[in-house]
């Protein structure tokens, strides 16, 4: 980051003399953070690096909740929805263009069978995930009463009103026939890992930091908070939490 400068100013009453540091500019563009993109993504730049920065740090966990008529106003389409007859996918607009950008790279690459297979997510449809996997842990497990059953759907799903999936701003993408851990091990995982901060992109939940946010690892999960952040996140191998913190 470039040094912090700073500032000299007097108390005009009592004649004394205080210093401060003054921010300087943060980073901008590609180049001042090193990197070299292969595509040439020049018209996606302003959403991977959005100016009003602070928009996407919207904290939404087991106890920063969001209410039931809560919507972004800004969804569309997600192009790189999987087609396997599910609804187009969507999220807001910057995380989306920004999502785009990372498709075109990763493709690039040689990256070509990753889908996205689950963005935004009404509280309805969280509702309604949560009680369908409470209700297989139920059939799976006889002896258990209801609360054990919603205990344990709690270390891998959301209850409605604590998914981030809510926000617009998160997406689920492998390139396998569902979401699983085994994702981890594909090649493409590797390089998300390393590129995706580029793009304005976090692993929303790392393997190492599975108890802050209170669910299991998923590589498959990934959150657009904007370069800015996404690139500190990474530098100080931090998570949401601790970085909003």
């Amino acid at each position: 980051k470039p040094a912090e400068t700073t500032a000299v100013t007097t108390d005009t009453q009592s004649g004394t003399e205080s210093t401060t540091a003054a921010e300087t500019d943060p980073l901008t563009g590609p180049e001042a953070y090193g990197i070299t993109f292969i595509s040439d993504l020049a018209d996606y730049e302003q959403y991977m690096d959005p100016a009003e920065r602070d928009d996407y740090l919207i904290l939404v966990n087991k106890t920063s909740t969001v209410s039931a008529s809560d919507e972004p106003a800004d969804l569309v389409d997600i192009a790189d929805t999987r087609q396997d007859n599910r609804a187009t996918q969507q999220m807001r607009l910057y995380a989306a263009k920004a999502l785009e950008a990372l498709f075109i790279e990763m493709r690039a690459y040689g990256y070509t069978d990753v889908s996205v297979t689950s963005a935004f997510r009404s509280y309805a449809l969280q509702d309604k995930l949560f009680t369908k996997y409470t209700d297989n842990e139920l059939q799976s497990h006889p002896g258990w009463p209801k609360e054990q059953a919603e205990a344990e759907v709690e270390t891998y799903s959301a209850r409605a009103g604590t998914s981030e999936h809510q926000t617009g701003l998160c997406c689920d993408m492998h390139n396998l026939p569902g979401a699983d851990q085994a994702f981890a091990n594909e090649a493409v995982y590797s390089w998300l890992e390393e590129n995706a901060w580029k793009f304005g992109f976090t692993e929303r939940f790392p393997k190492n930091k599975t108890e802050i946010p209170g669910y299991s690892y998923e590589p498959w999960h990934w959150r657009f908070v904007g370069r800015a952040a996404a690139y500190e996140m990474k530098q100080r191998g931090m998570c949401l939490e601790e970085y909003v913190e």
